[in-house]
């Protein structure tokens, strides 16, 4: 399994492997970017069966808007490639709860969500803000720890 290769526990795992950066910048981000043909593919990977897959290329208008959502989307070869860009910053404490709760099914039991989290989702998470430092890049940093005070940062560009 391309997405497992080193281990469905593995914080570098994920990290590494989640996610083809090169078919997101190649089949999506650049073609919708400057100089761009707008001719774009919305998928690269089945999850289900853990297979690179190609779709028919769809035709964007120019003046249609991409917002994209995800982890790790701020890595220094990625980030250059947005227009805009905002990073969720939430204490983590707080999204390994919110996490687990959500995931809870998915793993069994909280317990063994929280424990994943923990090893896995948030170990990769914290390898990805030592290498990007994805709050400096960002135009825009949204705290949202207190989802009844979420707060927005908005970064003074020189």
């Amino acid at each position: 399994m391309i997405r497992y290769t080193q281990g469905k526990e593995s914080a570098r795992g994920y990290y590494e492997d989640a996610h083809d950066y090169t078919a997101f910048k190649e089949r999506l981000l650049k073609p919708l970017g400057p100089n761009g043909n707008l001719q774009y593919e919305t998928i690269s990977h089945n999850l289900k069966t853990d297979i690179p897959v190609h779709n028919e290329p769809l035709m964007a208008q120019p003046n249609m808007v991409l917002i994209v959502d995800g982890t790790f989307l701020l890595k220094k070869d990625v980030a250059h490639l947005f227009d805009y860009k905002i990073f969720v910053d939430t204490d983590f404490e707080i999204a390994r709860k919110r996490g687990a709760k959500r995931e809870t099914e998915a793993f069994g039991s909280y317990e063994e969500a929280e424990k994943m989290f923990l090893s896995r989702y948030h170990a990769a998470c914290k390898m990805y803000i030592d290498e990007h430092n994805p709050k400096e890049c960002a135009d825009v940093v949204f705290r949202n720890s207190d989802l009844a005070n979420p707060e927005l940062i908005f970064q003074e560009r020189m």
